[in-house]
């Protein structure tokens, strides 16, 4: 039996999900209206033979509430658990290939009747598998088990029995029905059978049927119905990426409905999923849909296709690899559409680009994500303006760090008023115009206006040169002390009285040129000020609001690893998370753990299913970053 844990009463920022609540679990209803959730619909069982109460315990965390997962001792004893009327497939552990073929080969109820899938080592997975396909069995797994992959490979082979079942009644054939027993654990027995009317089959399968066909069909004629040459996939995500190039053309190939589904299947055996594009079995079931509207193998192919690339997208942005995720985003959105769960899923894809984009610190590559962004109709207006304002503060300075470099080049090279237009005096300028605050603007207008006091100096006042270079340092900010000291210099002999009125001047202009700079620098400040919400801001531009400021309305306890438990290891998880504008978690990443990678998932799967009330500024809702520690910690053994 699979452990999860129960909500802890107290569960502040710093929590402790404690194991002595094994037992049981609470789990919070998904509205948050405290109304009880109904039971999922029940997929089947799956029949496993193997000495390892560790695969049961993972394969019965892993598949979830909907599928029953039940012991064997051998293949002798199957036939007494097989109801040929149930949804069921056999799993086996696998030591030894040759032992295991021979006896599968000898056996009276093995693989031929009834769908089996084989775990055997991943070393040893290439060599193992032709045996083992020539013994019958359809499916040849690695361990330790690959989460996603094992899940959606096992669930769609109870959905393919389950299919198969459906198309014996829809054809005449009557009989009755098992359901997989609700209240079943390994070990126990199978719960009595019921019969199922006919009709009430037929319908349900002939609605499903005509609601695929037309989902699909409408995919396919909304890319024109037309055939496509395929592009490589790698340049295709990289593309995705950088954002400058339409999404990739829907593919559609020739030849009959049959040749088309059995290049699929061979597909689906050999793991071509979705890749290479020109020969997967996404291709081959879209094109026989295309075809055929109707076929239900090939729509059943193209909805094991949707879990498994659902799958690929959430580990790819839980990874953070935005290559990957662009590839299985595009996937996911030529075979779900706008889909509600297809969408929130290209959301975290593209905050995931763009967060990739801003740490990268190039503008080319944070405005490419920002136009993918903007197309791809998912990112909320808020979130797209946020990121607008921050491209345009990084152009912004990365203009004014050119300016100043050309600005110092002029300088160290002497040309200081020529030539017009692209002068130190003329870069100084328009730096110091874009950025009035910025440090290094401010300190290339100190220098080259020093060095045009300098020349005015050298030139004379007097002259043309002088007084111009003297009115250029003038605007560049030169102070009236400086100006007076070099009129000073200029001109020795000077009566009390005019050096009185010339300092009371010059008092006057250095009052009024502060309060003139002191102005301008408000006034560039107020421009560009954003709502205070917070001193501290993120790498990505958003501000960082400390976890026990934030209100959680919804808290779901993480899940205590199985193999932890059994061994009484304890530890810590930090993740850091952006909350966006609806309360949402967003780009959740665990930036600490010790152990790491035994917490992980579990820490990650919780807090995405968290809800807070949205941080507000002014009245409007924003996005901010917080992060928190999630401690796991075994209770004292049971006496």
């Amino acid at each position: 039996m699979s452990y999860r844990g129960a909500q802890p009463r107290d569960f502040q920022e710093r929590q402790t999900v404690d194991a002595s609540s094994a037992a049981r679990r609470v789990d919070l209803p998904e509205d948050g209206s405290g109304a009880a959730r109904a039971a999922p619909q029940l997929l089947g069982e799956v029949i496993v033979l193997s000495t390892s109460d560790e695969l049961l315990l993972e394969l019965g965390q892993l598949l979830g509430a909907q599928v029953i997962v039940r012991p064997t001792e051998s293949l002798g004893a199957l036939a007494d658990l097989v109801i040929p009327t149930r949804p069921q497939i056999l799993v086996i552990e696998c030591t030894d290939v040759a032992a295991l073929e021979s006896e599968l080969r000898a056996a009276s109820f093995g693989p031929r009747q009834m769908p089996t899938a084989v775990f055997v080592d991943a070393p040893a997975l290439r060599e193992a598998t032709p045996p083992l396909r020539r013994a019958g069995v359809r499916v040849v797994l690695p361990l330790p088990l690959a989460s996603g992959e094992t899940r959606t490979v096992l669930r769609s082979e109870l959905e393919t029995v389950r299919t198969a079942i459906a198309a014996r009644i829809a054809a005449g054939e009557r009989f009755t029905l098992a359901a997989p027993d609700p209240d079943a654990r390994p070990g126990a027995t199978a719960s009595p059978r019921r019969t199922v009317p006919k009709p009430l089959w037929l319908t349900g399968t002939v609605v499903l049927a005509v609601v695929a066909a037309a989902g699909v069909w409408h995919l396919w004629k909304g890319s024109g119905g037309a055939v496509a040459m395929p592009d490589a996939a790698r340049t295709q995500g990289a593309q995705a990426v950088a954002g400058d190039t339409a999404p990739a053309p829907v593919l559609i190939v020739g030849g009959s409905v049959e040749e088309l589904l059995e290049k699929a299947r061979a597909a689906m055996r050999d793991r071509r999923y979705t890749e290479p594009r020109e020969d997967s079995a996404l291709l081959y079931f879209r094109s026989a849909v295309a075809q055929e509207p109707a076929n239900a193998e090939a729509l059943d192919g193209l909805q094991r296709l949707s879990a498994l690339v659902t799958v690929r997208l959430e580990q790819a942005l839980d990874e953070r690899h935005p290559e990957e995720a662009a590839r299985a985003a595009s996937d996911l959105r030529s075979l779900r559409g706008r889909d509600p769960h297809a969408a929130a899923l290209e959301l975290r894809m593209h905050n995931l680009q763009m967060s990739a984009a801003l740490e990268s610190g190039s503008t080319e590559r944070i405005a490419g994500a920002l136009r993918q962004a903007a197309q791809s109709g998912v990112v909320p207006q808020p979130q797209l303006n946020q990121w607008r304002a921050d491209l345009t503060r990084r152009q912004e300075g990365d203009r004014v760090a050119r300016l100043v470099a050309h600005g110092g080049e002029r300088l160290r090279a002497g040309q200081l008023l020529e030539p017009p237009g692209a002068s130190a005096q003329s870069f100084a300028a328009q730096a110091l115009q874009l950025a009035p605050a910025d440090p290094a603007a401010e300190r290339l207008a100190r220098d080259v206006a020093a060095a045009l006091l300098q020349r005015a100096r050298e030139a004379g006042l007097r002259t043309p040169e002088g007084e111009r270079a003297l009115a250029e340092a003038r605007a560049l900010g030169a102070s009236p002390a400086q100006i007076a000291a070099l009129q000073t210099r200029e001109s020795p002999v000077r009566s009390k009285a005019a050096s009185e009125a010339e300092h009371a001047a010059e008092v006057q202009a250095a009052l009024e040129a502060a309060a003139q700079a002191r102005a301008a620098q408000q006034a560039a400040q107020a421009r560009r000020a954003e709502p205070p919400v917070e001193q501290v801001v993120s790498a990505g531009g958003l501000p960082v609001i400390a976890h026990e400021k934030l209100r959680r309305t919804r808290a779901i306890a993480p899940e205590y690893p199985a193999l932890a438990l059994r061994s009484g290891a304890s530890g810590r998880v930090t993740v850091r998370f952006v909350v966006d504008a609806h309360g949402e978690p967003q780009d959740v990443q665990v930036i600490d753990a010790e152990p790491k990678g035994v917490f992980d998932r579990a820490s990650l799967a919780a807090v995405r299913r968290w809800r807070y009330e949205p941080w507000t500024v002014a009245g409007e809702p924003v996005a901010v970053e917080t992060s928190l520690v999630i401690r796991f910690a075994p209770a004292e053994q049971e006496r």
